[in-house]
């Protein structure tokens, strides 16, 4: 009995200690494997990029800010934050650990959206973050969403929710995994067509659809860029454009913004509203009511990035 214990603990020692290795090989190898936004998360850890404009929102911040416009506009660096899936809660943690590694920006524009001031406990692409648990503003993050944290500190188990991630690290670690970062500078570029959701959404909320508004989280947010402006960083807010006939089904818009303007002036701080842009009025510029397609961006980055010379 004794004998048959000691085999089954020597197993069950030998099995935890190859989960631990293979766990490591496959953080390890996702860190070098430009899947997905890996590359954002490598840079903004490691540091030193130390740009004087910064881009923070969502992933209408990831794929509407194209730094490299940007930049030739301005004559200065650009990198973008966008957050994939986010609101203002998880952007501010992202700009907190940003700026735990990097020179502060001289300039920061945030890409506000509707539900910027809402919270989102199944945040999108969360398993992307898991390589990176060690840090303190990650641990934060993930322990925002709905998933148990425990399971975060299981070995193998904690790349459970996007099993691809295993393959993609063991291949990477040992250099067999390559592929072309998708982002530049932190912007994601793409061109994909309409995908059909908006026409669902629309007769779903034929009489209309309110935006879920949480004052304390505006409040915050309020008070952070006060922070960051007494920090000599200067402050912009844009919304960037929308699907005209998905403004139409919103009841508060007008609200809203409204609030976003007055509050903006308060802080002495430039609000630039392009929701309802001519942009706007085409199908032909969306690949679905909230995010622009490729000749949507292009026009767009044109019209914004003159507005930062001139402004």
């Amino acid at each position: 009995m004794n004998k048959f214990l000691l085999k089954g603990l020597i197993f069950f020692f030998i099995c935890l200690g190859l989960s631990y290795v293979l766990d490591y090989m496959i953080q390890e190898g996702l860190k070098t494997s430009n899947y997905r936004e890996i590359t954002k998360w490598n840079e903004v850890t490691q540091g030193g990029i130390n740009a004087e404009i910064l881009i923070v929102g969502s992933s209408r911040a990831l794929v509407h800010f194209d730094c490299e416009y940007i930049e030739k506009a301005t004559g200065k660096s650009c990198y973008n934050l966008g957050f994939d899936g986010t609101t203002y809660p998880l952007q501010k943690l992202m700009l907190e650990l940003y700026l735990s590694n990097n020179i502060k920006p001289k300039e920061l524009i945030w890409s506000l959206d509707y539900h910027s001031f809402t919270s989102v406990p199944d945040y999108y692409g969360f398993e992307q973050l898991v390589p990176y648990r060690e840090n303190s503003y990650v641990q934060k993050m993930l322990s925002m969403h709905e998933t148990p944290n425990y399971q975060f500190q299981i070995p193998l188990f904690r790349y459970s929710y996007n099993p691809k991630m295993k393959v993609i690290g063991i291949y990477s670690y040992f250099g067999k995994y390559h592929r072309e970062p998708i982002l530049i500078y932190g912007y994601r570029k793409q061109n994909k067509k309409w995908d059909g959701n908006f026409d669902l959404f629309k007769k779903q909320n034929s009489k209309g659809h309110n935006v879920v508004f949480k004052e304390e989280l505006f409040h915050d947010f309020t008070a952070l860029n006060q922070q960051l402006l007494n920090q000599k960083i200067s402050i912009e807010w844009v919304v960037a454009p929308y699907l005209e006939e998905y403004n139409k089904l919103l009841y508060n818009r007008s609200e809203l913004l409204e609030l976003l303007y007055d509050t903006a002036g308060q802080l002495k701080a430039p609000f630039y509203d392009y929701s309802s842009s001519e942009i706007s009025h085409s199908r032909n510029n969306f690949y679905n009511a909230t995010h622009l397609n490729q000749q949507g961006m292009d026009s767009w980055m044109g019209e914004f990035s003159e507005n930062l010379i001139t402004n």
